[in-house]
């Protein structure tokens, strides 16, 4: 019989983690087989990205302390840049779980000790950080044992390091949060904890993109390295002081003798004791904010209001319209992954081009003769209608009705009116994404206006037709079955065939633009009247079409 903390440990991370692979017998469908090996395939593609990346990264740290002759201070700088990375996300994602204390309550009526139910929880958190500080340490482990060929035990040293690095990072941010959830009732606020989890993530997400970028772009430069590499530099110091990545970096750097050994034995130790204390002392308090948990008041104002609201008399698709707002607004999972990604995306530029200023300038002064072209007007085209299109919110807006479309259907709403407020919805964010990326190319490129206003009306023709594209598809291709939000956004197909296929058609439209020469302004003819025919074969065929399977619906 297993301890009743590791069985619930096990049914946490279950739980998390519920992948349903298809059968033997659904592999047989052509349709199942296919749909698997293209997630198989993105996902060892996602993998290898990232793995380039931190490739690319650790080998520039090497060719800049070799020199020195300091080279296995890569290990310090990988071993203190790994800590730092799994307490992010140790941090985040212990944040955003505290969202589902509702649920976990249910587990209060079972006699499990305060304790056990602390250790479980950091247990489901530790499973799933442990395999980045794993990815990230041995990556570098590699690049270090490629160039220097150390002993076989320093790759089984570095393995067993990188299980030990989450350790203090996840006792750190519990020691954080429970207190922090017992001291206010605006913590234990599901949809606060959610929206607070996810930008505090971007943001640490965005610094350590510009971290990233600025430092492989600086290394190149031998004084920059050369500082970089310096004993007493920020990241050495950091390093030094945070006993875990020094145990980590000495255990790896005399992996062929008993010190090393010991290194590895500390910080194990060290990292179980830590952890120890904190589910000792803080299994309580943790109790506590899981009974308080999603606890509101509600003012005689604000009921007013509400009651205000209820008696107001408004036509059905100004109704309805308000409704997609609000409930995109309001669920952080539907809000974080679709309107915001027009605001993130630019975001995730500007890092871009604040990190590589100088190689991207350059690149820019190449780029400005061109726009004497059509370029002018189809840069801003292009950026624009791509952010106008990427917000997923038609192509997933059956998908997230799923739980409540019984009793939309028992509404006085005419399928047409509910089908045109989810476009009207889409159409709202897109020209506010179309707008932005205009603007942006504005800035950076230094566009005319004529060319601006020219790009702005193609882009909101293009996101136009791709958000009347993603609400055919969805209308015909909904997951009605789901029981995480993240299902109906994240996980849809839709929003995939969606993102993927604007970007094919602009990929398609700029291969087209630069191998036939045209005059200059014929190819926002031409593009405009494409736009324009997809729209109309929506008026024309998606009305009859939206009725017809409204009905079937269930």
């Amino acid at each position: 019989m297993k301890p009743p903390v590791v069985s619930l440990a096990i049914l946490n991370i279950r739980s998390t983690f519920s992948i349903s692979l298809p059968t033997r017998k659904e592999m047989k469908q052509p349709k199942t087989l296919i749909k698997t090996i293209a997630i198989g395939i993105a996902a060892l593609l996602l993998i290898a990205d990232f793995a380039f990346i931190f490739v690319m990264n650790s080998q520039a740290m090497y060719k800049a302390f070799k020199p020195a002759g300091l080279e296995d201070m890569m290990l310090l700088y990988t071993a203190t840049s790994a800590a730092l990375l799994v307490f992010v996300f140790s941090f985040t994602m212990a944040l955003s779980l505290f969202s589902a204390s509702a649920v976990d309550s249910g587990f209060l009526v079972l006699p499990f000790k305060p304790q056990e139910l602390l250790a479980a929880k950091m247990a489901l958190v530790y499973f799933t950080n442990v395999l980045i500080g794993v990815f990230i340490l041995m990556v570098s482990a590699i690049v270090y044992g490629v160039n220097e060929a150390p002993p076989l035990l320093f790759y089984l040293y570095a393995l067993l390091s990188s299980l030990s690095l989450p350790l203090i990072p996840l006792a750190l941010s519990y020691l954080v949060l429970v207190p922090m959830m017992n001291a206010s009732a605006l913590f234990r606020n599901k949809n606060f904890i959610i929206y607070l989890g996810g930008f505090v993530g971007i943001g640490l997400a965005l610094a350590f993109n510009f971290y990233i970028q600025g430092t492989m772009t600086r290394l190149q430069d031998a004084s920059f390295a050369a500082l970089f590499a310096a004993p007493d530099s920020f990241l050495s110091r950091v390093g030094r002081a945070w006993i875990p990545s020094l145990l980590v970096w000495k255990s790896l750097s005399r992996a062929g003798d008993f010190l090393g050994f010991l290194a590895l034995l500390g910080n194990f130790a060290l990292g179980f004791a830590v952890l120890a204390l904190v589910v000792f002392f803080l299994g309580k308090p943790y109790l506590r904010s899981i009974q308080v948990f999603g606890e509101t008041s509600f003012s005689r104002g604000r009921k007013r209001r509400k009651a205000r609201e209820y008696r107001e008399t408004k036509a059905p698709l100004v109704s309805l319209l308000a409704r997609e707002i609000r409930l995109m607004n309001r669920e952080p999972i539907f809000f974080i992954n679709g309107p915001f990604i027009v605001i993130l995306l630019p975001i995730f530029m500007g890092i871009a081009f604040a990190a590589q200023r100088s190689n991207i300038e350059s690149a820019l002064s190449a780029l400005r003769p061109l726009l004497a072209g059509p370029a002018g007007y189809l840069i801003p085209a292009a950026l624009g209608g791509f952010l106008g299109s990427s917000t997923s919110i038609a192509c997933t807006s059956v998908s997230r009705d799923a739980k409540i479309l019984p009793w939309i259907k028992a509404l006085p709403v005419s399928p047409f009116e509910y089908f045109v407020a989810k476009l009207l919805h889409a159409e709202i964010f897109s020209g506010l994404g179309a707008l932005v990326g205009c603007v942006a190319s504005r800035i950076v490129l230094r566009t005319g206006l004529l060319d601006l206003t020219l790009g702005l009306v193609l882009a909101l023709l293009f996101s136009t037709a791709f958000n009347m594209g993603g609400l055919w598809l969805d209308t015909a291709y909904p997951r009605l079955r789901w029981d995480n939000p993240v299902a109906a956004m994240k996980q849809n197909p839709n929003a995939v065939i969606v993102i993927l296929g604007a970007m094919g058609l602009l990929a398609a439209l700029s291969v087209f633009t630069f191998n036939i020469n045209l005059p200059r302004n014929v190819y926002a003819l031409i593009y405009a009247l494409i736009f324009a025919g997809l729209i109309a074969a929506w008026l024309l065929g998606y009305p009859k079409f939206a009725e017809r399977r409204y009905a079937r619906f269930e």
